[in-house]
């Protein structure tokens, strides 16, 4: 690096012009900036239940369902019952809505004479007490709309919205909150399933954007202008850093990329990170300027001196976010690349643009010169010697720590319940729990069976599975092409109860259909292609837990190869795989992941120091911090999710820093040859860089704990715990053992 002082004491004003002109040209395309919060594009296109859901789409008329539910005293009152009337025909007006299903619609299956009848349940609101007593008794008695549509008690109802496969979902959701609105129940009204879930999570999202951002910004400004007390000291980094969010956004931006629930994060991240590097670099070049040196010294000292560390801490911080890489789920992929791309544009943007702005401001000797050092780097000086002398206490001490905290962090689990994104008692997951507590759960497994759909041996054998799969645990309601004939069949024999089983013969099948089909109703369009080569079968899932979507994937993979053998071919898919999905591939990844941000660090500080001793050194710290990091999450019961799966590596990437500024400057001051000299001047050195950097990232991170999503509180807050515990176990674990290290192998005794 020693042709880059060179190169900015010569050409500041084209620096800082190029500089400026790339962030115009890189901030045009931030308004290509688009939020998706869909959990199944988070997955590889060929994932197997993100597949089924595309041809669930492309068949069946679509696979996103979004859910209106009602709450009301009585759901069988004239006012109730006319206002879902009118609702559910403003819903079907709106352009992106397939099909909607509600109570004063529902359809039912009746003989007349050698004709199928397919009529409404309610062909008008009663209006008389004993009608509405007779309707309601009618509707809670049969299983087909009870618990499905209309709670048990009769205080709750639900209308299911099926979406087209190629709506705008936030259009589609706020047409359908306009229509609801407009509707006046007087009753509760609240919209979940998961095309509503996700444009919350989207709208909270654009809200966490537009919040942490000057958040951020607000506590980097209190803590620099604290720490340097200096227009510049504060302003400056600042500058430095909020350029290098633009260009990566913008990047983002140019290559149409989706912010997702991850990538919302990255912007809060760069901000909090990336201001080290000028931190670093500016106070390097106060205390030059402080020590009278002219300007050409002062460059060289601060870019190609300091900037060897800075450049250092880059590539470990990089490397520690590029781990991420090894993860399944693709949506951290994107944000690791975007995330390394950030950073190196943080680090070089520190080196060359804020010392050509520095070049471009006059000297100002009276706010430089300073005799004596800070109070906080005096304090750190007379720390260092302390450190020494009861060095094995304070390893020992370290010691302890991690092994209760890493027993704590046995406790520590994967979980991907999207659900849990929503703060407990918020409006969305209240709709999903009683969604899933009355109706049989949000959730919906798809399959597919491919064959002759009119022969009854495939018949049978999917009525077969059905009741098989009813005895999977938390699947609820069951619905295929099976219970329409079967109902058929029984309108055909007068009603009777023993008469509602599958017709015998493939005729009969035919002829059923064919008369269903002329009914003028789209009853089999979601159930049954037209050329009936393809059914569909859906089961509902009233829980969001991991661990029971892992179990129950399983049984239903058992018993599609029991019931179905290897003749007929069925495909297994819907949201429920796409999630567990998710968690597999942060169950499988997240150990690599950190094991590759550890080798990768260790590898690149032992060649940058030439040492595999200082790079093994250098780790202390950061393991000391995963440890605590972990133990914590377990200790609070905090789980593993998309977006705190990725608090090992980055922490390792970005705890490694102050280690590094350490060993550099430990390095820097060789001619002391008096170890505790030598370890007081380093740490008196960059000790309040270290100090005014760990705070700052930490209290960057802090501010996501005011997200409106919990998965990104939780992870802002475990960050900013990490990084004041790497700060502060670097000035103390790193001295510790360089004192014994060196004192072992250069005999530098006291």
């Amino acid at each position: 690096m020693r042709w880059l002082p060179g190169l900015v004491y010569r050409y500041p004003v084209w620096i800082t012009a190029g500089v400026g002109l790339l962030t115009l040209v890189l901030g045009y395309f931030l308004k290509e900036l688009k939020i998706d919060a869909e959990v199944t594009r988070m997955m590889p296109a060929g994932e197997s239940g993100v597949e089924v859901l595309r041809v669930v789409d492309r068949e069946f008329g679509g696979s996103e369902q979004a859910i209106v539910v009602i709450e009301s005293e009585s759901l069988f009152t004239p006012k109730v019952l006319s206002g879902i009337e009118r609702l559910v025909e403003q819903l079907s007006d709106i352009p992106m809505v397939n099909q909607v299903t509600a109570l004063n619609n529902l359809q039912d299956v009746r003989g007349a004479g050698d004709e199928v009848v397919i009529s409404r349940l309610i062909d008008s609101i009663p209006s008389t007490r004993s009608g509405l007593e007779s309707l309601r008794a009618r509707v809670l008695a049969d299983r087909r709309y009870r618990g499905r549509l209309v709670a048990q008690d009769g205080r709750a109802a639900l209308i299911l919205i099926r979406l087209r496969p190629d709506a705008d979902r936030a259009q589609a959701i706020r047409q359908i909150e306009t229509a609801v609105k407009q509707a006046h129940f007087p009753g509760r009204v609240s919209l979940a399933g998961s095309p509503a879930l996700m444009e919350f999570v989207r709208r909270w999202m654009v809200a966490d954007l537009l919040k942490l951002i000057p958040l951020v910004v607000l506590m980097l400004v209190l803590v620099l202008g604290l720490a340097s007390r200096t227009w510049r000291g504060t302003v400056l980094p600042l500058l430095v850093v909020l350029v290098a969010v633009v260009w990566t956004m913008g990047l983002v931006g140019l290559f149409r990329q989706p912010v997702t629930i991850v990538m919302v994060v990255l912007p809060p991240i760069l901000l909090a990170v990336g201001s080290a590097y000028g931190i670093h670099i500016l106070e390097r070049w106060q205390q030059e300027s402080r020590n009278g040196l002219d300007r050409r010294e002062v460059v060289d000292r601060a870019v190609g001196r300091t900037g060897l560390p800075v450049f250092l801490a880059m590539v470990t911080t990089a490397a520690g976010f590029a781990a991420n890489l090894v993860m399944k789920v693709v949506a951290i992929r994107v944000f690791a690349l975007f995330a390394v791309i950030g950073i190196a544009v943080s680090f070089v943007l520190a080196v060359i643009f804020l010392p050509a702005l520095l070049m471009l401001m006059p000297v100002k000797p009276a706010r430089f010169r300073q005799e004596n050092p800070a109070r906080s780097a005096r304090w750190l000086g007379r720390l260092a010697p302390r450190i020494i002398r009861f060095r094995t206490a304070v390893l020992v001490t370290a010691a302890v720590m991690c092994v209760i905290a890493l027993i704590f962090g046995t406790r520590v689990r994967p979980e991907t319940d999207f659900v849990r994104y929503f703060k407990s008692g918020s409006e969305p997951a209240r709709a999903a729990e009683i969604v899933n507590r009355q109706f049989g759960g949000e959730l919906q497994f798809e399959i597919l069976v491919e064959g002759d759909i009119q022969d009854p041996a495939i018949l049978s054998r999917m009525e077969k599975f059905s009741r098989d799969l009813e005895r999977v645990e938390h699947i609820t309601h069951i619905s295929s092409i099976v219970e329409v004939l079967k109902s058929t069949n029984r309108a055909f024999n007068q009603n009777r109860q023993d008469a509602e089983v599958l017709p015998q013969t493939r005729d009969e099948v035919a002829q059923y259909l064919l008369l269903l089909s002329f009914s003028g109703s789209d009853y089999l369009a979601s159930l049954v292609t037209p050329d009936y080569r393809l059914a569909r079968i859906t089961a509902q899932f009233n829980e969001h837990s991991s661990a029971e979507l892992g179990r129950a994937i399983k049984e239903i993979r058992a018993l599609i190869r029991q019931d179905f053998g290897p003749e007929v071919r069925v495909r297994l898919g819907g949201v429920p795989l796409a999630i567990y999905a998710l968690h597999e591939g942060i169950a499988t990844s997240q150990l690599w992941s950190i094991i590759a941000a550890l080798l990768a660090v260790v590898v690149l500080v032992a060649v940058m120091f030439g040492s595999l001793r200082l790079g093994l050194v250098a780790v202390l710290p950061v393991g000391f911090t995963l440890a605590m990091a972990f133990g914590l999450m377990g200790l609070c019961g905090i789980r593993v999710d998309v977006v705190t799966a990725m608090l090992g590596s980055i922490a390792v990437g970005i705890g490694i820093d102050y280690s590094c500024h350490l060993i550099a400057r430990f390095r820097e001051e060789s001619e002391e040859k008096d170890i505790r000299s030598r370890l007081s001047r380093t740490v008196q050195a960059v000790g309040p860089p270290i100090l005014t950097n760990a705070l700052a990232v930490g209290l960057g991170f802090a501010v996501l704990g005011g997200s409106s999503l919990v998965i990104v509180q939780k992870f802002g807050l475990l960050i900013a715990g990490a990084m004041l515990f790497s700060g502060f176990a670097a000035l103390l674990l790193v001295p510790a053992v360089l004192a014994g290290v060196f004192k072992t192998t250069r005999g530098d005794k006291k």
